[in-house]
């Protein structure tokens, strides 16, 4: 004979009650983890950190949208480009260096999926490939434009590091990396910078050459002695050079400060760049006395030895000695002009000069208050 109690409506319906709940939680459940499994496959995320460490900013979106509307316009064509990772994305642990550069290149493609794809092989096994695009390490990202240019980038290359450090990232930089080198390779063909050599040239600062290749250049290096400078060159880069430029005189035919010369009178942008220990350089500076420019110097009365003159603000120095110091941004005139978006920016980035030389103008620089010029210790300027 069956229980009573079975027959009660109040306890089948609350056993079918049972029944539903458990169905649904484990719906639910098996729901949720196919999702992650897709969400992780695919790549789906929402960025829900309060830094938003992953989100692509509004400028770099307004950079990319101005260059590829110019480069459609002006080709009549949609413009393609492949973000191309050299392993398996997919395994990239979060928070890994890897995962950052993915993320970013992930957000572009969505945010452009006319114009923007990424993608991903295995450069150990289709080595044919990796020799073809230039890779040579897993570690390495390639942008490739649908009309042959590309970019082969190490993942380094998309953070900052403290000087003198490259193991510890403090910074993430890949959304600029990705923008700038996108709108200068969608412009099509890119301005040349060239830096001289063979003088020997100190090319201990880096970030200058990667600022010129982010701001749109092709960089080249130059021997004066056994060539022209391109026609096509629209920037001449000295970078502390600590040999003096040829001149001729009666035994070398080649003369490197006429082709300077020349460059200049046809217009040509120069860059100069002279370090606190740099060597008296009399054919070079007297170009740049020509053009209305020289190097402060004094020199030491006893033993005649030069000393070039440093820059010393010891209320804005990071040191005891006075000479690391921070910049300041000019406020007017076209150097105003240049660095006004950086100025205006939410976080204005700032730059420490340390043992800075000082460049004058045909009369001296009339310097009071904060303001003074130091020579080379021990002698006052």
């Amino acid at each position: 004979m069956k229980h009573p109690m079975i027959r009660s409506r109040r306890v089948r319906y609350g056993g079918m009650t049972v029944y539903l709940t458990v169905a649904l939680i484990t719906a639910l459940i098996l729901l949720n983890a196919i999702f992650s499994a897709l969400a992780n496959y695919k790549s789906w995320y929402v960025d829900m950190t309060a830094e938003r460490l992953y989100s692509v900013s509004d400028l770099c979106y307004d950079l990319l949208d101005d260059a590829i509307a110019d480069a459609e316009k002006q080709h009549g064509q949609s413009v393609k480009a492949e973000i191309i990772f050299c392993e398996d994305y997919r395994n990239y642990e979060k928070g890994s260096v890897g995962h950052y550069i993915y993320t970013t290149a992930h957000e572009l493609e969505l945010a452009y999926p006319d114009n923007i794809t990424v993608s991903w092989f295995d450069c150990w096994i289709e080595k044919s490939r990796a020799v073809e695009l230039g890779v040579t390490a897993s570690t390495n990202v390639v942008l490739l434009m649908e009309d042959g240019q590309k970019r082969v980038f190490n993942q380094k290359e998309f953070f900052a590091f403290e000087t003198g450090n490259t193991t510890s990232p403090i910074g993430y930089d890949g959304e600029r990396m990705f923008a700038t080198t996108l709108a200068s390779m969608i412009g099509g063909e890119r301005p040349l910078a060239v830096f001289t050599t063979n003088h020997e040239e100190l090319f201990y600062d880096n970030g200058l050459m990667l600022s010129l290749r982010d701001a749109g250049y092709n960089i080249r290096m130059l021997d004066l002695y056994y060539e022209n400078i391109p026609e096509e060159c629209e920037l001449l880069v000295c970078y502390n050079p600590n040999n003096d430029f040829i001149t001729s005189d009666g035994v070398s035919e080649t003369d490197e400060i006429d082709k300077l010369t020349a460059y200049l009178q046809d217009g040509g942008d120069m860059m100069v760049f002279l370090s606190a220990s740099s060597p008296e350089l009399p054919a070079f500076e007297r170009l740049l006395a020509d053009w209305g420019v020289r190097i402060g110097r004094t020199h030491d009365k006893e033993t005649g030895v030069p000393y070039n003159a440093m820059v010393k603000d010891s209320s804005v120095s990071l040191t005891a000695d006075g000479f690391t110091i921070y910049g300041e941004y000019v406020t007017t005139g076209n150097g105003a002009d240049i660095t006004s978006i950086l100025q205006e920016s939410s976080y204005t980035p700032r730059v420490v000069f340390s043992d800075a030389t000082v460049l004058l103008p045909r009369r001296w620089l009339h310097l009071s208050g904060r303001r003074d010029l130091s020579a080379g210790q021990p002698h006052p300027f």
